[in-house]
């Protein structure tokens, strides 16, 4: 029977157990994480009639820690291009202490996710990423990144080659972007912000405030703004100074601009 995109219900799997932190190591095709209606993690996946059953993921809980791993990761992969599947993991509204995502050639969407710290590693993907997170580490290789209304206490972003535009509440930001372009926008004033950006782009965008200092160092390159800062060499204060704000650029540009 066929039930989603085209695909047909493959494989249903409640945990029942307590679960602490979660760990998703997957290769290709779509993940949903969506918000489960009961108090214990769904898993459910969809594939096309081509798609092998011992291939379908295989998941373990030990200690509080569900394991969740694409079966397409043993074995030869021969042939996986004709093997579309859909992951879907529907999570409790409670918070959770840490998820580790590693996606290659997957289209990761997070609807929903609570968690003390995230750490997810991509490699040809896409993501969508919401939530809320007290620390979130990025790191995309070749990825397309949009995180919307995310609320998130510490951003850490690692992205080679790859197209990042994040937006929500983000209170700290680390940034380090080679190629490509980057845009973060926060909609609270940030405690911290620190950036390198290598032959890239990077705009940061924040709300007015009562001041802070910055401080910009380049190699080549460029630094926009349309705060008005005072100036002395290469160090800016804006208003009576604050929060220490850095940018380090080796070619390309570093903007940051005011929320309109």
């Amino acid at each position: 029977m066929v039930v989603n995109n085209g695909l047909s219900l493959r494989k249903k799997v409640n945990i029942e157990e307590s679960v602490s932190s979660i760990s998703l190591d997957w290769f290709s095709g779509e993940v949903k994480i969506l918000a489960s209606e009961t108090d214990n993690v769904h898993i459910i996946q969809y594939g096309n009639n081509n798609f092998p059953e011992k291939k379908l993921a295989h998941t373990h809980v030990s200690s509080g820690v569900l394991s969740i791993v694409d079966g397409r990761k043993k074995g030869n992969f021969l042939g996986f291009n004709f093997q579309q599947t859909l992951l879907e993991i529907y999570l409790p509204k409670k918070k959770i202490q840490s998820f580790t995502i590693n996606g290659t050639g997957s289209h990761l969407f997070i609807q929903t996710l609570h968690t003390a710290t995230a750490k997810i590693k991509l490699t040809s993907s896409r993501a969508t990423i919401s939530g809320n997170y007290d620390e979130l580490e990025l790191s995309a290789v070749g990825t397309t990144i949009v995180g919307e209304d995310a609320d998130i206490g510490k951003l850490k972003l690692l992205a080679t080659s790859s197209k990042a535009d994040i937006d929500g509440k983000i209170s700290n930001i680390d940034v380090n972007v080679i190629g490509r372009s980057a845009a973060i926008s926060s909609k609270v004033v940030p405690k911290h912000i620190q950036s390198l950006s290598t032959g890239a782009n990077l705009t940061v965008t924040i709300p007015d405030n009562e001041g802070f200092n910055f401080k910009f160092k380049k190699v080549s390159g460029h630094f926009k703004t349309d705060f008005a800062l005072t100036s002395k060499d290469n160090s800016f204060t804006y208003k009576g100074g604050g929060e220490n704000y850095s940018a380090e650029v080796r070619g390309g540009k570093f903007s940051l601009q005011k929320e309109k």
